[in-house]
């Protein structure tokens, strides 16, 4: 198919909703085919005609909504994986030496201050994420690519079960200050996954770019 037509297909699903590259460029294969397919069975129709036909046979704009809901699960579970194999690096070389660094900090700081659990708690949750959504937004403002964006939505999800219930049921429901060394645990794996969340939009573009060279 001509580059002239891959451009008006590209228009025509952005057209429909279909903004982001990496979708358009997932959505343009199966168009093309579809196209290609009215124009063999029919060598007179016009490739208007051709793309509205294509159009039909993907379920118009209730197939796109499908498809786009379906993106959706696959990002989720991909995010997932990203921050899982970011937050593994810190136990491999050179990462390493910033997980023992972090652990000192934490070790040092409820060791020699006296601080209140509860608000410090408080402030690194409250410090960590607006600096990880600042980070983030600087980092995807202008990028218009599906993964990035929408990873960048369900680390509130991961934040909840893996930052805040854990402090819940550590600090909150306690009458008495918990173990040192499970709270210097506990802040250590705060602080690796806000360090985590901070890089998942560039591992998420690396990894769109990877899947569709084209759009790079």
């Amino acid at each position: 198919m001509s580059p002239e037509k891959i451009r008006a297909i590209r228009r025509y699903l952005r057209t429909n909703g279909v903004k982001y590259y990496d979708v358009q460029a997932e959505l343009i294969d199966h168009f093309a085919t579809a196209v290609e397919k009215a124009e063999r069975e029919n060598p007179d129709i016009p490739f208007k005609h051709a793309l509205i036909k294509a159009h039909r046979s993907f379920g118009g704009r209730e197939g796109f909504r499908k498809y786009i809901d379906a993106a959706k699960k696959d990002v989720r579970k991909k995010t997932h994986k990203m921050i899982l194999k970011l937050l593994f690096q810190f136990l491999h070389w050179p990462y390493i030496l910033l997980t023992a660094a972090i652990v000192f900090i934490w070790h040092f700081v409820l060791l020699n201050w006296n601080t209140d659990v509860n608000l410090l708690y408080l402030v690194v949750m409250l410090t960590g994420g607006i600096s990880v959504g600042v980070i983030n937004y600087v980092q995807l403002k202008d990028i218009d690519l599906f993964l990035p964006k929408h990873a960048n939505y369900y680390l509130g999800s991961f934040f909840y079960f893996s930052v805040y219930l854990p402090y819940y049921f550590l600090i909150l429901i306690q009458d008495e200050r918990p173990n040192h060394f499970l709270l210097v645990a506990s802040l250590s794996l705060m602080t690796f996954i806000f360090i985590s969340f901070a890089r998942i939009p560039k591992l998420a573009i690396k990894e769109t770019l990877k899947l569709y060279p084209e759009i790079a």
